[in-house]
């Protein structure tokens, strides 16, 4: 039995003569069309980019291709079509007046005599060349209002690709479809607008599926970026299948406020296969229980993963709604956007348990005034019986006037940020601000928590509540008032299994105002300690120290990952062991004023200190500091970055044994800030194996000079890398009584090696290894030095007779050493020249720079440049001749040092190119590197070698390969440095200098275009870029306005044509830019990357299901959500097809930029507590947008593709 919905034709045909009496004024709101862009200008809100290449629509090779330019054209088409035809309309607006409808009024199947767009041929395809209406201002064709439809479609597989639909009069449809397989991409349907100028509309926005074949099969029909003003129905199908992917419904202003419930927004019936990208915007004429509410009859229509955008007002909801499947609400501002309870809920918005995602952000969510219980709650995911085990994302909402919890989260995940939330007060009620609850997983950041204190009847809000396995993995920069206790930690209803966790730094993260309590937070490791009888602790978070942690007897301690943290301000802090075992493993020792680890030579019985991944940063004077007793590092690192001048990673003295294994030591600072990494005093015996040493001043200092000193140090070292700005290993003797015994049996080791003041005992012995410096006078007998691509080896002598020795696997030795010139300064910047002489082999150049003359350059460059205060520029010339071929091979410690100077450049020119990195690229490169060499590689790529992907798109233009390796490894990406190239190329016969363009070409053959110069004089091409891969020198016939839906007068005209040559958009078709067409989330994200360069991200999963690896956005997307400018719809979905708004693009954009807010408020229509707000004040600081008026941003309009360009061309300053 039918319902009541007039959504179900065969309630609305029955009873369509009544309503053709109707009088339109009780049919349709007051309102304007909104397609013509603001006298100032046009600008949307975040939403999905649709790049503008996947919108050509590949057209039929069978068939006529007809060109339409008027409405007599488009009239005579219909009059005439035959199956198989293709027509392309021109931009402009088709109005069919009577005269053109009586052309093929004569077509009445199935005998409705009379028709404003029938579409009755198969295999017919229609397609938009820039912005196309098709309209008329006759209102009822046929006299029957309830049983015409604006445009009819009767054959099968018709295609309608760019063109929109505005109807003068109240058609029963706006599309119905009685064929099979039809598809609608990129299209609009306008809402109705009279000729009289009155508006309104009924069922005149909707899409209606009804196949008239015996199965009720509608095939497999598409919309695709489709926008309309009612709902689609495929309720009269009985087979085939809808694909929805990018649909806007907006439900603002029709039926749904005159008619109520049923009339709304939805996807109606069961054919329904992916649906991805669905939005409805909608005001408060709204019946929320019909898209919300799970018990709704209406409930099937609104499918997973809708996004509801809410316009400013107040919706009234009238009871509790359950929340039953994924959905996005996004309104206006809490400010703006209003969910006003009108009467008691025990929860007003209630997530259904099992897996329900839910987005809500900037919604005012308001319980009511009087209350009459203690027992109201703003939203609540999951129930005890049933949690939640989705994710759940609150951000920029306002709760007010619940009794209970404002938020609960009962299972599943949970991110909470930037809310306002106001506890009420109510006799006998302690009501939280939030509460995490029966194993939820939640991060809550940069909340307002506003509680209360009731001394009169002992019951008071705390802010945050965790309890029962909850866990709250981060909780900072929330402001919590007025609380008994700002933030609780329940474990009242713990097991072993089961365990409550609250971050460790709540406290010192938050602030907190009038509470009695900032946090209420149990775990005390002191406590764990003194009852675990010997067991291992497992840290149930992080954990702050208030004094010495002093240990005398077995611990252990696993960290779980979580950090223990001294004190940097007191230097008595510290982890100090006098007895036992300490085991840690898996912890993280930061922030410690001294020394993070101790063991005091006053220490009783042999201590010792067992740490198996374990990491220590933020230390003043060393990582482990050990006097006595024995130490055992396996894995982990130890960063010196923090540390102060002179400290050492690891200090021993007295009598101690230590075994290091694949620990790494750094410090990103230059030249180590005179931090050593291995101290070793007294006596004992060290092993170092597989370990990393990179970037600090000193490697390892054996120290046996004290006085008090008596015994042997004895160290062991194999294969292990040390790269340091000083020395390596350095020995220093003196003490009659103490000695140190050295060996080195393999490794690779940057910097000197030298013994001072050693006696007679003193011994250094090295049997193996790669040295910078020259190892000769420490070399163990029986093994010999060999130099080789500038690197000293030690291996063992050749048999007697045999005179090959080591041979250099990498390149031949330079022909001459390597000639570096005086500091030349000017304009700016000191220049240190080094020339290099290749081997050339055929078409193969290489060449090496030595680490003693990089080291020299390097230093004198630096030198220079800081005494005239001035950009250090280091130049290697490579005289490669005709060689196309050419590699050049260069220390990476050299280039570590010269990096860390935030203005320095490297250039290393050839006859095959002139590559120039920045200091970040530089560092980024020297970082990346697996040895201690890095070798750069530029050479052309044979049409043989390119995948087939990348031979079509290349054609004959030429490709270059450019990449850095080290180890045989590839180095990816310059850290946000940038690269810029130059390489020889010659204009054919016809072409100009501004045609020429350099092209990323990607494995798929994709054409990314890089910011590309030429050079007349000297006949090269220049272009930047982030990262290395494979580049085609390309041709562009124009470098003009490519674009015929762009003119002149266009307030977006140099921008789209600044976008153009950029690279930055490529248009809707070759011709076409399609200005006014709805920015999509994936056209946003692709503008903001093709600008910064097209960087590769960095290697990471993609969390989205649906973001596709060929998608031509992907890394656009992943590049994005590394950077923070976006984070999804959901936690697994990015929704791509989905439309921006202003807001929405212009923080994306101020994400990127990481602006902060500039000036007072603007707009009007930009409220303090919006999202966005900062954003659109930034932006408008900036002079990046005018606004839509003087007083207006419109932040909730869809962001049209020319403001987004608009907005960039401003940014950039182009």
């Amino acid at each position: 039995m039918p319902t009541p919905r007039l959504r179900l034709w065969s309630a609305f045909l029955a009873c369509a003569m009544c309503l053709s009496f109707l009088p339109a004024s009780a049919l349709a709101a007051d309102r304007t069309v909104a397609q013509t862009p603001p006298a100032i200008e046009s600008e949307a809100a975040p939403a999905p980019e649709t790049e503008p290449q996947d919108a050509v629509t590949s057209l039929p090779l069978s068939g006529d291709v007809i060109e339409i330019a008027s409405a007599d054209d488009l009239a005579a088409a219909v009059a005439g079509q035959e199956d198989g035809q293709t027509w392309h309309l021109a931009q402009g607006v088709y109005e069919l007046t009577q005269d053109h409808l009586e052309q093929y009024a004569h077509w009445d199947a199935p005998g409705q005599g009379g028709w404003y767009f029938p579409l009755h041929a198969d295999d017919l395809t229609i397609v938009g060349r820039g912005q196309v209406v098709i309209t008329s201002p006759v209102e009822r064709p046929n006299g029957a209002w309830a049983s015409q439809d604006f445009v009819s479609v009767w054959g099968d597989g018709v295609t309608i690709d760019g063109v929109d639909f505005q109807s003068k009069s109240e058609p029963n449809k706006a599309i119905e479809i009685m064929g099979r397989d039809f598809t609608l991409k990129n299209a609009t349907l306008l809402p109705v607008a009279h000729p009289d100028g009155t508006q309104g509309e009924v069922f005149s926005g909707s899409i209606y599926f009804n196949p008239q074949n015996e199965d009720a099969d509608l095939g497999t029909a598409t919309l695709e970026n489709v926008t309309l003003h009612a709902y689609v129905s495929a309720s009269a199908a009985r087979a085939g299948t809808v694909q929805i992917r990018g649909l806007t419904m907006d439900a603002t202003d029709n039926i749904w406020s005159v008619w109520g419930s049923g009339y709304g927004p939805g996807l109606v019936g069961d054919v329904y296969g992916e649906v991805t990208d669905v939005t409805y915007l909608v005001d408060e004429g709204a019946v929320l229980s019909d898209i919300l509410d799970q018990s709704s009859p209406y409930a099937a229509d609104t499918k997973p993963g809708t996004t509801v955008v809410f316009a400013p007002g107040t919706y009234r909801l009238e009871g509790p709604v359950t929340i039953g499947r994924d959905m996005t609400l996004v309104g206006a501002g809490w400010e703006e956007t209003v969910f006003q309870a009108a009467a008691e809920p025990t929860v007003l918005l209630q997530v259904a348990g099992g897996d329900v995602d839910l987005t809500l952000s900037g919604i005012h969510v308001a319980g009511v005034r009087d209350n009459s219980h203690n027992n109201s709650s703003g939203v609540q995911a999951g129930t005890n019986d049933h949690p939640s085990t989705g994710r759940i994302t609150i951000e920029n909402c306002r709760f007010s006037n619940f009794t209970k919890n404002s938020v609960t989260i009962k299972g599943g995940t949970a991110l909470l940020t930037g809310n306002d939330i106001a506890c009420k007060p109510y006799p006998g009620a302690a009501g939280n601000g939030i509460q995490i609850d029966l194993g939820a997983q939640a991060v809550i950041t940069g909340n307002t928590i506003q509680g209360y204190v009731s001394y009169a009847d002992r019951w008071s809000a705390c802010g945050v509540l965790v309890l029962r396995d909850g866990k709250i993995t981060r909780i900072q920069d929330n402001t919590i008032s007025h609380c008994a206790t700002g933030i609780v930690k329940e474990t009242y209803y713990d097991t072993p299994d089961h365990r409550t966790y609250l971050d460790g730094r709540a406290e010192r993260n938050n602030t907190f105002i009038g509470c009695s309590r900032n946090v209420d937070f149990e775990f005390d490791l002191l406590e764990a300690i003194a009852a675990s009888s010997g067991e291992t602790i497992v840290l149930p978070c992080d954990v702050q120290l208030e004094e010495a942690l002093v240990l005398s007897g077995d611990v252990a301690l696993d960290g779980g990952g979580y950090t223990i943290y001294g004190r940097q301000e007191d230097p008595s802090v510290t982890i100090q062991v006098t007895g036992g075992t300490l085991r840690l493993s898996q912890v993280t020792l930061a922030d410690f004023c001294a020394s993070a680890v101790q063991v005091p030579d006053t220490a009783g019985t042999e201590p010792r200190v067992e740490a198996t991944e374990v990491n220590v940063r933020n230390f003043g004077r060393s990582a482990y500091s050990i006097e006595d007793g024995t130490l055992t590092l396996t894995g982990g690192t130890i960063d010196c970055s923090g540390a102060a001048d002179g400290a050492s990673a690891i200090a021993t003295g007295g009598q101690v044994s230590a075994v290091l294994s694949g620990l790494t030591i750094t410090d990103s600072r230059p030249h180590g800030e005179g931090v050593t990494a291995l101290t070793l005093a007294g006596r004992g015996s060290v092993s170092v194996s597989g370990c990393v040493i990179r970037g600090v001043h000193t490697g390892i200092h054996g120290d046996s000079s004290h006085p008090e000193a008596s015994g042997a140090l004895t160290m062991d070292i194999q294969d292990t890398t040390l790269s340091a700005g000083a020395d390596a290993l350095v020995l220093t003797g003196g003490a009659q009584d103490a000695w140190s015994a050295v060996s080195i049996h393999s490794g690779t080791f940057s910097g000197s090696i030298h013994v001072a003041e050693a006696t007679d005992r003193d011994t250094l012995s090295i049997s193996g290894g790669t040295f910078t410096a020259d190892p000769t006078a420490f070399v163990a007998p029986g093994y010999q030095v060999s130099l080789s691509g500038g690197l000293y080896l030690v291996r063992p002598e050749a048999p007697e007779g045999d005179t090959s020795g080591p041979s250099d696997d990498n390149t031949a030795p330079p022909v001459q050493p390597p000639q570096s010139s005086q500091p030349e300064t000017s304009d700016g910047s000191t220049t240190v020249s080094t020339q290099v002489t290749p081997t050339v082999s055929g078409t193969t150049a290489k060449a090496e720079v030595d680490t003693d003359t990089m080291d020299k350059s390097v230093d004198a460059l630096l030198e220079a440049a800081a005494e005239h205060s001035t950009a250090p520029v280091l130049e290697i010339l490579v005289d490669s001749g005709s060689a196309s071929h050419v590699e050049v091979l260069l220390p990476v410690a050299s280039l570590d040092t010269l990096g860390r100077h935030e203005s320095a450049v490297l250039t290393v020119s050839s006859g095959a190119a002139t590559v120039t990195l920045d200091s970040a690229a530089i560092t980024a490169v020297a970082q990346q590197a697996q040895g201690l060499q890095v070798t750069l590689t530029v050479s052309p790529v044979a049409a043989g070698d390119l995948n087939g992907h990348q031979q079509s798109a290349a054609g004959d233009a030429p490709v270059f390969d450019l990449h850095f390796t080290s180890d045989g490894a590839s180095i990816p990406h310059f850290g946000g440095g940038s690269a810029t190239v130059s390489l020889p190329h010659v204009l054919s016969p016809g072409q100009s200098a501004h045609g020429v363009a350099v092209y990323h070409l990607d494995d798929l053959g994709g054409l990314t275009l890089r910011d590309t110069s030429y050079d007349l004089q000297t006949e090269t091409v220049t272009f930047t870029t982030p990262h290395f891969s494979r580049y085609m020198v390309g041709y562009r016939e124009s470098a003009g306005n490519p674009f015929t839906d762009v003119a002149e007068a266009d307030y977006f005209h140099d921008a789209v044509v600044w976008a153009a040559r950029q690279g930055i958009t490529l248009g809707t078709t070759p011709s076409t830019f399609s200005p006014h067409q709805a920015l999509t989330r994936a056209q946003a994200v692709l503008l903001l990357w093709r600008a910064a360069g097209s960087p590769r991200p960095e290697a990471a999963a993609n969390p989205f299901t649906d973001l596709s690896e060929d998608a031509i956005w992907y890394d656009a997307v992943l590049w994005a959500l590394q950077q923070g400018i976006t984070t999804g719809t959901t936690a697994s979905t990015f929704s791509p097809n989905a439309p921006c708004t202003r807001a929405q693009t212009v923080t994306f954009l101020w994400r990127w930029h990481r602006g902060t807010a500039a000036g007072a408020r603007r707009f009007a229509d930009v409220t303090a507590g919006a999202y966005y707000r900062d954003a659109v004040e930034w932006a408008a600081g900036q002079g990046i947008t005018t606004g839509t008026s003087p007083s207006a941003f419109s932040p909730n309009a869809l962001c049209t593709r020319a403001q987004a360009v608009t907005f960039l061309f401003r940014y950039k300053g182009a």
